[in-house]
C-alpha cells in the first residue's frame, strides 16, 4: 500500500484546529470526540507552480494531498489501489490528458469525485464524469468550495 506517500498535516497528520477553511464534510461531525481521517486529495496538473499552490491550499484546509504532474502518473497513483476521496484534475495536458484520466477511471469502475481544474470553457463537468468545474484561474475559496462540494456529492451516493 501507498499510504506512506500521503503528505499530511499536523502533528501526526491529525488535524489540530477545524475552520472555516477546513474541509466542510469534516465540520459537524456527529461523533465528536473520535478521530476522523483528513480526506485525501489526488492533485493532477502539469503547471508545477500551480500544482504547489492547490496542494498548499488543501494542506492548510486539512487535507491529505497526493500529487501528479500528468496524467500517467494520476494513473499509476490510481492503479495501486490506495485511492484518494477526491480528485482536482486538469484536462489539458502532455502525455496522458484528463480526458484520458477520466476514461480510464471509467473503464476500471473508479467511482471518485473529481473537480475540473481547466481552461476549456467549453466543457461541463457532467458531459466528462466530473462532479464541479473550476474555470482557471480561481480563487482559493472557489478551490476549498469546489473540493467540499466533490465530497458532498460522494458522501450523499454513499
Amino acid at each position: 500500500m501507498c499510504a506512506s506517500r500521503w503528505s499530511r498535516t499536523g502533528a501526526g497528520g491529525t488535524l489540530a484546529l477545524l475552520n472555516d477553511a477546513a474541509p466542510r464534510a469534516m465540520q459537524g461531525d456527529p461523533m465528536k470526540g473520535r478521530k476522523q481521517a483528513a480526506p485525501r486529495a489526488l492533485v493532477v496538473d502539469d503547471d508545477e507552480h500551480l500544482v504547489v499552490a492547490i496542494t498548499d491550499l488543501l494542506h492548510d484546509a486539512g487535507y491529505e494531498v497526493r500529487t501528479a504532474y500528468d496524467g500517467h502518473l494520476a494513473i499509476q497513483w490510481l492503479s495501486t489501489g490506495d485511492a484518494p476521496d477526491v480528485i482536482v484534475l486538469d484536462l489539458v495536458m502532455p502525455r496522458v490528458s484528463g480526458f484520458e484520466v477520466l476514461n480510464w477511471m471509467r473503464q476500471h469502475d473508479l467511482q471518485i469525485p473529481v473537480v475540473l481544474a481547466t481552461t476549456e470553457d467549453d466543457v461541463r463537468a457532467n458531459d466528462v464524469g466530473a462532479v464541479v468545474k473550476l474555470s482557471k484561474p480561481f480563487t482559493r475559496e472557489e478551490l476549498l468550495d469546489a473540493v467540499a462540494t466533490a465530497l458532498r456529492a460522494t458522501a450523499q451516493v454513499g
